[in-house]
């Protein structure tokens, strides 16, 4: 398995990634309801897209804030990783976590929420929305969901 940074990179920018690779097999969302004090309410969000054919999986960080009950995850400006395994390698999203690479552990797999659990949207909605470039839109979840 390969763990790759890609950071800010235009080149998978999530628009960039979609249009590139096309639907996810399967999207996940992390979130917190609350943080420590220090760092004045920002919480931060984690978005995964699973390829199982392509055989790669893609994790988007950014950061928000509760609003009204709500928290919205934009994930356009979200910043990016990649976890990459070989041809002939089946492997499921416990798998990778078990890993364990790339701060993913399977400690942390069950704090996440399938996207059609937390938000009612479809893999194919997200595709079709966040595929295009200068699209606006944000997932909401509610607060005490996480």
């Amino acid at each position: 398995m390969i763990w790759v940074v890609v950071g800010y990179s235009q080149s998978y920018a999530l628009p960039q990634l979609l249009a590139t690779y096309g639907q996810p097999t399967g999207i996940w969302l992390r979130t917190f309801s609350a943080v420590a004090d220090t760092d004045g309410g920002e919480l931060p969000f984690f978005l995964l897209l699973y390829y199982q054919q392509q055989r790669f999986l893609a994790r988007y960080v950014g950061f928000t804030y509760e609003q009204d009950g709500q928290i919205p995850m934009c994930p356009q400006q979200a910043s990016g990783a990649l976890w990459l395994w070989s041809s002939g390698r089946e492997m499921t999203l416990e798998d990778i976590a078990h890993v364990g690479v790339g701060g993913f552990s399977i400690d942390e797999l069950p704090d996440y929420c399938l996207l059609e659990e937390a938000t009612n949207w479809s893999i194919e909605q997200f595709y079709q929305t966040f595929v295009q470039p200068d699209n606006q839109a944000c997932l909401e979840t509610p607060v005490e969901l996480w």
